[in-house]
């Protein structure tokens, strides 16, 4: 009985190591497959590193940015999110101890640093992994800027960055003020990124995370009829209006060649042309045949949305900050021909807008004074009519 199951199991070890299998009529083929070569890893050379100090995390972890340059001349153009020149780059998102944030504080970047076991609750002495995110640019649309941890090369055209999803490395605070940087991080690609960095590192003030400014003014803007000979007015039935009997009017005063076209996404009208737009969005009672009378006061924005309480009858709802495409709140900017913005705008930050008729007239009178919440703010008046 030994003997029989000794051969049964040889000659199934034998079947199993044929380059064909026999299925009853037909002969398939095994293929076999070369040995998958890893790619070689990249290997870099720093020359000179920069830092800069990103703000609190949490109550008891800050975040910095440690970049590693491989050679002289890169340039960071903070206004389009984008690196200039040749040469690898190695981003670092840092999880330290709570600092300052100042030059002098620097040292607390010293120690190891390790990924982490998730991406919402990172800890001192660890990075955040890399990724991208969209943001709102009033000229050029919604574009993605990079954060976290990541590599670029760079060879003078388009880059794509690496975004590092595993690895580690030091920070090792040496004598005289200098630092050492060694490391090896994996990209999404699992390719492996080993790099050195001794000498040291310059202190920055400049923020990693980009935002337009909300504002382009330079000084007070004076918009008349003459200037915006056009009105169009568009009504929006809120998902709560009826149960608060509120309707969003809104108002569009225009420059001749601009055109407002139907909803076209996010609930907003398509606008065409090129030329200076004043957009307000009035709260208005629901089912409201005009435009009512009345002096409208600021609806503010609370914690990226409005204060409730506030959109009621006989209000105007304050610029949402950083909508340049997808506009909510009142706004006033120049239109091209693209869609996009350009030259000056303004969010609207504060102020009171007046509406009133002359008899005998359906067409409302407009009047304002608005500002746009700058530092010093500027002021947008109106005097439509």
């Amino acid at each position: 009985m030994q003997f029989k199951q000794t051969v049964f199991w040889a000659a199934a070890i034998l079947t199993l190591a044929c380059t064909k299998v026999n299925y009853v009529d037909r002969i398939v083929e095994v293929p076999s497959y070369p040995d998958l070569e890893a790619p070689a890893p990249d290997t870099v050379v720093a020359t000179h590193a920069r830092i800069q100090f990103y703000g609190a995390y949490s109550e008891t972890v800050d975040r910095w940015y440690l970049t590693l340059f491989e050679n002289d001349g890169v340039q960071y153009v903070h206004e389009d999110d984008e690196y200039l020149g040749k040469g690898n780059v190695i981003v670092l998102c840092m999880q330290t101890a709570i600092s300052k944030g100042t030059e002098k504080d620097i040292p607390v970047i010293a120690g190891h640093y390790s990924s982490p076991s998730t991406y919402s609750d990172l800890q001192a002495g660890q990075y955040e992994f890399g990724y991208d995110y969209p943001y709102d640019h009033p000229y050029k649309g919604i574009r993605y800027a990079t954060y976290g941890t990541y590599m670029l090369n760079l060879d003078g055209q388009e880059y794509i960055p690496r975004y590092a999803s595993d690895g580690w490395f030091d920070v090792r605070h040496l004598d005289g003020g200098t630092y050492e940087v060694v490391g090896m991080l994996v990209d999404t690609d699992f390719r492996k990124h080993y790099f050195k960095y001794t000498g040291k590192i310059e202190g920055v003030t400049e923020w990693n995370y980009y935002f337009a400014p909300n504002s382009s003014l330079n000084g007070d803007v004076r918009l008349t009829r003459t200037q915006l000979p056009k009105m169009e007015m568009r009504r929006t039935e809120l998902p709560f209006g009826k149960s608060k009997n509120i309707d969003v009017v809104r108002v569009y005063l225009t420059s001749s060649s601009v055109n407002v076209g139907p909803q076209v996404s996010y609930g907003l009208e398509d606008l065409s042309g090129t030329g200076a737009v004043m957009y307000l969005e009035m709260v208005v009672e629901h089912g409201a045949a005009r435009l009512p009378e009345g002096t409208y006061q600021l609806a503010p924005r609370v914690d990226g949305g409005y204060d409730g309480a506030m959109l009621t009858p006989l209000h105007f709802k304050e610029g949402m900050p950083n909508r340049f495409t997808n506009r909510e709140g009142s706004w006033y900017f120049n239109l091209a021909d693209n869609g996009l913005w350009t030259g000056d705008y303004a969010r609207i930050h504060d102020g009171k807008v007046t509406v009133s008729y002359v008899e005998g007239s359906s067409e409302p009178v407009i009047s304002a004074e608005l500002t746009d919440g700058e530092n010093p703010s500027h002021k947008i008046t109106i005097d439509w009519k």
